[in-house]
Order: C-alpha cells, then sequence, then structure tokens
C-alpha cells in the first residue's frame, strides 16, 4: 500500500507545471506547515511566501498574488497555514510599502508539520528576519519567557544571574514568578506583567527595554 501511495504522488507531481506546485494539494496535512509572522519593527509590514523550484531554486515571491498577511508596526501577529511543495523550501519578503528599499528575503526549508515563529526586528536602519520553531514550556504559576535580543551587548539579567544572547537568535525558556522584578536590560528591570501566569511567551527586547511580547501558548 504504501508503494503505491509513493507511485500515485510521483504521477501527480509530473502532471502540475512550475505554477500549479505553489498550491498543489497533495491530500495531506503532513504538507502544511504554520507560521505566525511577528512585527517587532516600527513599520507596516507585507509579507509574501512563494515555495522555491522542486529542484530548490529560488523564486522571486515579490509579486502581489504571494502576499499572506499585512501586519501594523509593533506588536501585531498573523497567523498563516503554507502548504509546502514537495521540496519544502520557502522563498520569504517583508517589506514595508510605506518605506523604501527596506526589505529583508530569506530563503527556508520548513520541516513538515511544524508550527514556526516569524520574528521581523528593527536592524539599524533597516530590518532582519529571524525563524525559529514554536514552542511553550507551561508551569502553573510561572511566566515561561523565551528572549530574543535585537542589538548586540545588551546586559539581561533574570533572576539576577546573567544570561547569554545571541543577536537575532532565540534562547531556551526561563521561569518569572515576579513580573515586575525578574528580568533586568541594562539594570533596569522589565515589567511583563501583561502576560498571563501559566503561560509560554516570547519576550523581544532591545537596549532600551522591552520591544514586544508575543504570547507562545
Amino acid at each position: 500500500m504504501k508503494k503505491r501511495i509513493v507511485v500515485l504522488a510521483a504521477i501527480s507531481l509530473f502532471g502540475c507545471s512550475s505554477e500549479e506546485l505553489e498550491t498543489q494539494n497533495f491530500g495531506s496535512d503532513m504538507f502544511k506547515s504554520d507560521y505566525y509572522f511577528l512585527n517587532a519593527t516600527q513599520h507596516e509590514l507585507s509579507y509574501h511566501m512563494r515555495n522555491a523550484e522542486i529542484d530548490g531554486d529560488d523564486r522571486d515571491p515579490t509579486d502581489n498574488k504571494y502576499r499572506v498577511a499585512e501586519l501594523a508596526q509593533r506588536g501585531a501577529v498573523s497567523h498563516v497555514v503554507h502548504e509546502h511543495n514537495a521540496g519544502r523550501k520557502v522563498n520569504m519578503l517583508a517589506h514595508a510599502p510605506l518605506s523604501n528599499g527596506i526589505e529583508e528575503r530569506l530563503a527556508f526549508k520548513a520541516d513538515l508539520d511544524k508550527h514556526y515563529n516569524v520574528v521581523n526586528w528593527q536592524n539599524q536602519g533597516n530590518i532582519s528576519m529571524s525563524v525559529f520553531e514554536r514552542r511553550t514550556s507551561n508551569k502553573e504559576a510561572i511566566i515561561r519567557t523565551r528572549l530574543f535580543v535585537t542589538e548586540p551587548d545588551i546586559s539581561i539579567k533574570v533572576n539576577g544571574e546573567t544570561i547569554t544572547t545571541s543577536l537575532g537568535k532565540v534562547t531556551d525558556f526561563f521561569d518569572v514568578e515576579h513580573c515586575q522584578s525578574t528580568l533586568e536590560v541594562n539594570e533596569s528591570f522589565i515589567d511583563v506583567c501583561d502576560a498571563s501566569f501559566g503561560d509560554s511567551y516570547l519576550v523581544i527586547l532591545s537596549a532600551d527595554g522591552l520591544v514586544n511580547l508575543f504570547r507562545e501558548s
């Protein structure tokens, strides 16, 4: 039975044109992944996604028919379910339509049936894009936080202990028991009391403090 399914899938692929592969329905949720677009920039952003060629060659996602979301500056979140072709490589574009020349492109190969955060963040005069798996780690009566920094050389402490971070990378989870006095950035406490105890959050930080607080659970 498994051999028959593989043969039928192959026949289906050969019968598709290059453009049809953008939205080809393979008949299974295993060819889909979830993306949560998080705009941590000072710009309104438009997001585009287009599957690469089956052989892995990039394809330009600029055309408006590949637009999947438009987000206001800071704090906007949009959930998109994207159906991959068999190659699973996606060309992404985030650009600021009201600010000429500000954009970021990324070619990303997704694992099947995964949930991803796509974070756009302010990088001096331009924007950058980071993609990583969305995760939860809930604990009762605790705010679970992962940290994401948008500037280098930021001093961060959690419960008085210095935390090592990398620009544009997400950390592991940390416990926040006191929402006003657990997390410090450059010797100043960061208030995360908008978060709900018992849930998991992505906390985006700059040298000035809290940029965004996104719920992951």
